[in-house]
């Protein structure tokens, strides 16, 4: 058979949509008949309420002939998030990140067509189109269809809501810019210049969706559009014998796994018309009644089929029984590759969906039709009976087939880019919880928590923010010399004062943070207890009243010693090595030293580690330092406390308390503080880690030893159902490649793959050789940024510097 070229006008014809109205927000097309759409929001979870609230989509009052489409729709197109990040990203006048960001953008640019670092996962948008059709009788509506069809909108808007699709108006300008991207595949494509509007109200809407460079070439087995990809459909032959609510979250990949799926661009679509609900009823009655009068007789003994049939007839007469609305379905799989790729992809994804139950065969000699019927608004009533494509169903079991499904896209602002399972570029930003902008990360060794540590900051930097790093082993170091940060370290020979008696700004809203720091001078191991807490607090007001900011741990521990009370005499001793007298005081005695003076702070405790009880006070002392810094700043700066490596001492004492007072601190000025540990036990186990946990708008979890997950939830200590338990223990990391993070936030949850471009891995490295080989470059004269471009010129093909 002879290929068909289609270019130029004869593509306007195949395209049913004329206009759109945004006061009503309605379609006009070629046939007579007005419609709506929706884009939408993936679900990224599985719940029965959903299901029936989706039921409640398909069961509504259509009326006779109407065309519903929900389609699962992969888009390349990226560009705004890309380019939003890079408006964001770049405010900062450090070279080397403005340098980084713009890799990382070009990095993800090209994650939308070629896999990103070997994981075989394209960089997508994934969203949900819903669109509808209603038959008018005239080629204009009149008045009483287009109310008709307002009120359809409006309810099947606070449907789909209420589900959690999360809908917006699919105008004019979205439409077409989705069906360029769906038609233009070239690099240089129009859309990807991201021209607003994108729509030109003085055109019919039908041609602005070809580039004047773009065609369709057909034959026997796809099309091929343009040079650059070419479009295959396939339907559905067999379903599964058996479905639950949730199968169609598989459809583009394993949610658990991220191993399997399909990797390229595809469409995903359920049609579904409704004739009148009384002829269908009475046509399923007729065909039951045959159904059943057949497997009664001997026909049945050669054609067990009919037994089969009888009970497929009987199960759709239940749910019509039951209030469910009968309907024509048909699903379908269009499916976007480049040419030299789309014999493998076409069987990957008969394989894949294989092994869900579904036979899918790729359609021959009738894929433009097909094709542009999958399509937003494609859907063509006149093509139901000749293409024996659609099957008779009920809307439960429609429900059941809705590809409605995909990763969590994240936060509205790309601070950080994260990457779903199935592609889905995720978003992630501290500072749009509605709650706090706490964090607590637990990572396993060897997880990649350094890693994720370091994107955090260096994005927030990039952003415009001020960053603090509390460490013990110098596992910042690097980076803090890279971007010419503030590194201080409490040495034997260093004369670090940390007085918080002169940062105090308001008594009465900080009385409680100091009292819980003088606490942990004096009860290292156990509770003060309620009485000497009530004395202590009473003795530190006095002497704020008679000193004010002169007041000193001298002071405290002989007001303490000479109150006479025996309990209060004993605190006022156990805070002697913190005296002037003491080991310690040192570095409490005298006019504070330590000034912030870069965005970039590290404080290193390292020099402290054989002196836990000082490194406990001193870590404790940072914290309200940086708090008062936080008090004192631009209140729009996005303003980041990192501790890290520090977990065993916040979990000695009684430190809960202060820091359940200095987590609610940091929000009331609107900065973050992230505690990094090891194990996910630390978090539910010990007061500290719930106190810390109860205050975190975030959960971030990298891989954990399944046997630790299992005894937390033996124990009913994980705030987590079944499925986020399950799906925790598949959280893992593949070194040189990706750190899957399971986010935890009171916007959602899903797993995100931290990816970073080569620059950021070498950016972060902490290999000696490549951290030597860095400075080996900058000791000859070159920045940071040229030593790493550097590298990565002569980089051997295994990647290494």
């Amino acid at each position: 058979m002879n290929n068909r070229t289609i270019s130029g006008e004869r593509t306007r014809d195949l395209f049913p949509v004329l206009a759109y109205d945004p006061q009503t927000s309605l379609y006009l097309f070629d046939a007579p008949c007005i419609g709506f759409g929706f884009c939408c929001q993936p679900l990224c979870g599985v719940d029965d309420a959903v299901a029936d609230r989706l039921l409640v989509l398909a069961n509504m009052d259509w009326p006779a002939g109407a065309m519903v489409q929900i389609g699962l729709w992969t888009s390349p197109d990226c560009e705004d998030q890309i380019a939003q990040m890079l408006a964001m990203r770049t405010q900062t006048d450090d070279a080397l990140l403005r340098e980084a960001t713009h890799r990382t953008a070009h990095f993800l640019s090209g994650g939308t067509h070629t896999p990103l670092n070997d994981t075989e996962v394209r960089l997508r948008d994934i969203m949900v189109l819903v669109t509808v059709r209603i038959p008018t009788q005239g080629q204009i509506p009149r008045t009483e269809a287009q109310r008709e069809a307002t009120e359809l909108r409006a309810t099947a808007m606070q449907v789909l809501a209420t589900a959690g699709l999360r809908p917006e108006t699919l105008s004019a300008d979205r439409y077409v810019r989705i069906l360029q991207t769906m038609l233009n595949w070239r690099p240089d494509a129009g859309w990807r210049d991201r021209i607003k509007p994108e729509c030109d109200p003085s055109q019919l809407i039908r041609d602005q969706l070809f580039d004047y460079d773009s065609c369709l070439v057909v034959d026997a087995k796809g099309v091929q559009i343009g040079e650059a990809a070419r479009a295959q459909t396939f339907s559905v032959k067999r379903f599964p014998d058996r479905g639950t609510f949730g199968l169609a979250a598989r459809y583009l990949g394993d949610p658990f796994s991220g191993d399997r799926g399909i990797r390229h661009n595809l469409l995903i679509t359920l049609n579904l018309h409704f004739p009148n609900p009384e002829a269908m009823r009475v046509g399923i009655s007729t065909g039951s009644q045959w159904a059943a009068s057949q497997s009664a007789g001997h026909l049945a003994h050669y054609l067990p089929r009919l037994a089969q049939c009888k009970h497929d007839f009987d199960a759709m007469i239940d749910q019509i029984d039951q209030g469910n609305r009968p309907c024509q379905a048909y699903l379908g799989v269009v499916l976007f590759t480049p040419p030299e790729e789309a014999q493998a992809a076409g069987s990957n994804l008969r394989t894949y969906w294989r092994e869900l139950g579904f036979q899918i065969m790729p359609d021959v000699h009738f894929v433009l039709p097909l094709m542009l019927n999958l399509l937003p608004f494609g859907a063509d009533p006149e093509l139901i009976t000749p293409s024996f494509r659609y099957r008779t169903l009920t809307a439960s079991h429609a429900v059941l087939l809705m590809p409605v499904f995909g990763d969590w896209k994240g936060a509205r602002s790309p601070v950080m880019n994260l990457v779903g399972r199935s592609g889905q570029l995720m978003q992630f930003d501290l500072f749009e919880s509605a709650t706090n902008y706490n964090a607590v990360i637990a990572a396993a060794s060897g997880s990649g928590k350094s890693f994720l540590a370091n994107e955090i900051i260096a994005t927030n930097l990039a952003v415009g923010g001020r960053c603090w790093i509390i460490d013990v082993g110098r596992s910042y170091q690097n980076l803090c010399n890279s971007l010419a940060g503030q590194f201080v370290s409490f040495t034997r020979d260093s004369d670090i004062v940390l007085n918080p008696f002169e940062l105090i700004s308001e008594w009465n809203e900080e009385a409680d943070i100091i009292a819980a720091l003088v606490t942990a001078m004096a009860a290292p191991t156990e509770p003060l207890g309620d009485y000497r807490t009530a004395g202590l607090k009473r003795i530190l007001k006095g002497l704020w009243d008679t000193h004010g900011h002169a007041m000193d741990i001298d002071a405290i521990a002989e007001a303490m010693k000479q109150t006479g009370d025996s309990r209060l005499v004993d605190v006022g001793e156990q805070l002697f090595p913190f005296t002037s007298a003491g080991e310690y005081g040192r570095f409490f005695k005298g006019h504070n030293t330590i000034a912030f003076e870069k965005p970039l702070v590290v404080l290193e405790l390292e020099e402290l580690k054989g002196r836990a009880h000082l490194q406990q006070v001193i870590l404790l002392a940072l914290i309200f330092q940086i708090q008062q810094t936080m008090y004192l700043g631009d209140r729009a700066q996005r303003k980041i406390a990192l501790i890290d490596e520090a977990w065993d001492l916040l979990t000695k004492g009684d430190v809960a308390k202060f820091i359940e007072e200095g987590y609610r601190r940091f929000r009331k000025y609107g900065g973050a503080a992230i505690t990094a540990t090891q194990s996910l036990a630390d978090l539910y186990v010990n007061p500290t880690g719930r106190a810390i946990a109860n205050n975190s708008a975030y959960t971030l979890l990298l891989s954990q030893p399944s046997h630790a997950v299992d005894q937390l939830q033996h124990e009913r200590r994980l705030p987590m159902s079944e499925a986020g338990v399950f799906m925790l223990k598949t959280v893992h990391t593949v070194p040189g490649r990706y750190s899957e993070v399971l986010v935890v936030s009171d916007q959602g949850a899903g797993v995100g793959r931290l990816i970073v471009d080569p620059f950021r891995q070498l950016l972060y490295s902490t290999r000696p050789a490549e951290v030597a080989a860095i400075k080996q470059l900058q000791a000859q004269g070159l920045s940071v940024e040229q030593a790493i471009g550097q590298l990565l010129e002569r980089r051997a093909p295994d990647g290494r510097a």
